[in-house]
């Protein structure tokens, strides 16, 4: 696995639509994000005044022929005008109505924003730098139902204004005759809901490099594009008039019709496209973007102290091929320090002293057969074996972070085993052995021509040991992580300093079998028996150290 930031983001996915986590629950998220409304927050938005334009197509025409009636009516009744051969018209210059929103400072409120869920997978391309991600969302998920938080939809409140101009023109003429004219204003206060609205946004996420060509500050997240829209991109989310107040500057003759006027040119294609406009700008702003972007990049920040552990003396320089992306270069360059710290849920002597037995901590071979041990041309000892071998101290292995590399999609490793003296102390975790790593077990030798066996105990140290291993890591979150151990042995560069082997017998033979069983031959037999050994225990090492890592990745998700 190389695309280790799918992989995270993906872990983090069924936190953030989860209503119990309430760290990384999004309408939370989102709630807690500060910015500069009246309450120091940048949810709910608030806008100072939105001109949504003139409001056209048929709506508008029935909106104009409606007032230019009302208009007549009352010119001939409240005023007693005479209308023989004249008509109440648009002026040809500004024929629409036209509708505007607010007014006076932070008097639009668009609140419900946070009311967003994750609609599937992320769209993940790797760029240059890191990853571009689109990511679409639904408005209004979280209604109540089916045991959800019911949380504000989505919609807006403000004052709004609605003008219209009329006059006279002869009756069948199109400009005005200048004989009465009009600009009609309609004042009052409007709560209305968006309904079928989605968000669509794009990410950037980068890992910065400083001069020096380290990695600096970490995973940084710009917010490049946030979009609302309908079903899809060629559709308008609809709107819902809750509630109207009006206040016309003319006589109430013509309140009657008001309502129903507002609502239309609200609902209409062009009123909903300049709401949706004004709203997109709005979510668009520099401050807006860089508010989430900053919260997300923090959030990000944390998340990867918490599983890796902090970054302490800096990372040493990437040693991962150049074709890895460099938001993964930098995961990895982290992961490889969390395995040599042991803060980190994933210390690499933690993950190998997980599990029971079968286990690596202590190891357990039943029985361990050795070469002929020769002391004297004229002296063999046959048969000669170990039984109930236990070997403890093989998890405390310590690697330098450039010990560790990606070998294609998998990382190969090399520590010293027994490299941590003093060894860490692991609250909460498994007891790691002091150095020297150590073994134990029976001894049985017989000397040729003989039908008794001298049998005895021996004590084993191994220390200036290499322990090497292959981990292949798949899955695209931590619900379905595998990783595989596919290799794991230990080497010596000098076997006969690196292992030491003392036999107890109550035997004449005793200093000669001492000796025989520090020879090159016997050591072999012994370091091949527990790399036998250590390939044979893979399949449950890999099973362990998968459940801790998905455990780790779990806990530190809450």
């Amino acid at each position: 696995m190389t695309a280790l930031l799918p992989f995270l983001l993906n872990s983090l996915l069924p936190r953030v639509a989860d209503p119990g986590n309430p760290r990384f629950f999004l309408p939370a998220v989102l709630e807690a994000l500060p910015g500069s409304n009246s309450a120091g927050k940048l949810l709910p938005l608030e806008e100072d005044a939105w001109d949504l334009g003139p409001i056209g197509g048929n709506v508008g025409e029935t909106i104009t022929q409606s007032f230019a009636a009302n208009w007549s009516t009352y010119l001939e009744r409240m005023e007693g005008e005479d209308l023989g051969g004249q008509q109440a018209i648009a002026p040809p210059g500004n024929p629409a109505p036209s509708l505007s929103l607010g007014g006076a400072p932070r008097s639009i409120r668009i609140g419900g924003l946070r009311n967003l869920r994750i609609l599937g997978a992320p769209d993940y391309e790797a760029v240059a730098d890191g990853y571009a991600i689109a990511l679409t969302m639904e408005f209004d998920h979280w209604d109540g139902t089916g045991g959800r938080p019911d949380l504000p939809r989505l919609g807006l409140s403000a004052p709004f204004t609605m003008r219209q101009a009329l006059c006279l023109a002869d009756t069948g003429g199109t400009v005005c005759n200048g004989r009465r004219s009009t600009d009609i204003a309609g004042h009052g206060t409007v709560s209305a809901r968006l309904t079928g609205a989605y968000l669509d946004l794009l990410v950037h996420v980068t890992a910065p490099r400083d001069a020096g060509g380290a990695f600096g500050t970490g995973l940084v997240v710009s917010v490049e594009r946030v979009t609302m829209r309908g079903a899809d991109a060629a559709t308008l989310p609809g709107i819902e008039v809750d509630d109207l107040t009006i206040e016309a500057d003319f006589h109430a003759f013509l309140l009657n019709f008001w309502r129903s006027q507002i609502t239309a040119a609200l609902t209409s294609p062009d009123g909903v496209s300049g709401i949706l406009g004004n709203i997109n700008a709005a979510l668009a702003r520099p401050g807006n973007r860089a508010a989430l972007a900053g919260e997300v990049t923090k959030n990000l920040a944390a998340v990867l102290d918490d599983l890796f552990a902090p970054v302490s003396g800096g990372l040493a320089p990437s040693s991962a091929r150049a074709s890895v992306n460099e938001a993964d270069r930098y995961l990895f360059d982290r992961l490889r320090h969390a395995l040599g710290r042991p803060a980190s849920r994933l210390f690499l002597p933690r993950l190998l002293a997980q599990g029971g037995s079968p286990g690596l901590e202590p190891l357990h071979i039943a029985r361990v057969p050795l070469p002929d041990i020769r002391p004297d041309p004229r002296l063999t000892f046959t048969d000669c074996h170990l039984t109930g071998l236990t070997v403890t101290g093989l998890s405390n292995a310590r690697g330098a972070e450039t010990a560790f590399d990606l070998d294609g999609d998998a990382m190969r490793f090399e520590a010293e085993v027994g490299g941590w003296s003093p060894a860490p102390v692991l609250p909460g975790g498994p007891a790691i052995p002091a150095p020297p790593a150590r073994g134990a077990a029976d001894f049985s030798i017989t000397p040729k021509g003989e039908r008794s066996a001298i049998t005895g105990s021996i004590a084993m140290t191994a220390q200036a040991v290499q322990l090497s291993g292959r981990a292949v890591a798949t899955g695209t979150s931590d619900g379905d992580l595998v990783i595989t151990l596919t290799g794991l042995r230990l080497s010596a560069r000098d076997l006969s300093r690196a292992i030491r082997v003392t036999v107890r017998l109550d035997s004449w033979f005793a200093e000669m079998i001492n000796a025989g069983a520090n020879s090159p031959g016997v050591l072999d037999g012994i370091l091949g028996a527990l790399n036998d050994a250590l390939k044979d225990q893979l399949a449950a090492l890999s099973r362990d150290i998968t459940r801790h890592a998905r455990e780790a990745i779990a806990s530190e998700l809450r």
